[in-house]
């Protein structure tokens, strides 16, 4: 479900009266879930007129999940392959992974980014681009002993549910917020047992701030 108003429904696949209030309502199934599929975020994370799958990936990549992304190399041409109208964007990127110089930070993102393809650039869902059907299919490509596979955002979204990276990089930002300061070492062994205990409560947001207040660090400050 989603809360939206008349002029927000075409977006987002629901009819309204075009005057239609603020309103709770059902969203077509399979096709949003959570943040990542608001089109507040989507049309941030890309372009005016076309999507942006290395900026949307660099944000799960840093924001969701707290990594880190190599600057590019000072030769590197940085500009993004031009909008086409026989390529999908997928078919355009796959330059980024058969270019060593651009494959090296590139398979943290656009794996990634490349999920979010059902939407364009303001966040409309679409199953076509240029007349072909959308490959959505992406992957977490990073050290992990498992690769880590999904169709679209829902299927993105539903991993990261289950993903440590994700629990400790939300603990670590809550920390950080509710301290209104950085990450000390002796705060280390608090945002583990915090992101632990997130973890196996079911991603309870009360229960992880309730366990950042609760805490010596919070309570207790050294001399």
């Amino acid at each position: 479900y989603g809360f939206i108003d008349g002029a927000l429904a075409p977006l987002y696949g629901v009819t309204l009266p075009k005057n239609a209030p603020m309103q709770k309502v059902t969203l077509p199934a399979g096709q949003r879930s959570g943040i990542l599929s608001q089109v507040s975020v989507l049309a941030a994370l890309a372009k005016d007129k076309e999507t942006d799958p290395v900026v949307r990936g660099k944000y799960v990549r840093t924001r969701l999940l707290c990594g880190e992304i190599p600057p590019p190399p000072p030769n590197v041409n940085a500009v993004p392959p031009a909008a086409s109208a026989s390529l999908t964007t997928r078919e355009r990127f796959v330059q980024h992974a058969a270019d060593p110089s651009c494959s090296g930070c590139h398979h943290l993102m656009d794996p990634i980014g490349l999920a979010f393809e059902r939407y364009d650039g303001i966040g409309r869902f679409r199953t076509q681009e240029v007349g072909k059907t959308i490959d959505a299919t992406g992957r977490l490509d990073d050290t992990s002993a498992e690769e880590r596979t999904f169709d679209g955002v829902p299927g993105l979204a539903a991993l990261l549910s289950e993903t440590p990276e994700a629990f400790g990089c939300l603990a670590a930002k809550v920390h950080v917020y509710g301290h209104g300061r950085p990450i000390a070492e002796a705060d280390l062994c608090t945002v583990r047992d915090m992101a632990t205990g997130l973890r196996e409560g079911g991603g309870n947001l009360r229960d992880l701030v309730v366990s950042l207040v609760t805490s010596d660090t919070f309570s207790s400050r050294q001399r």
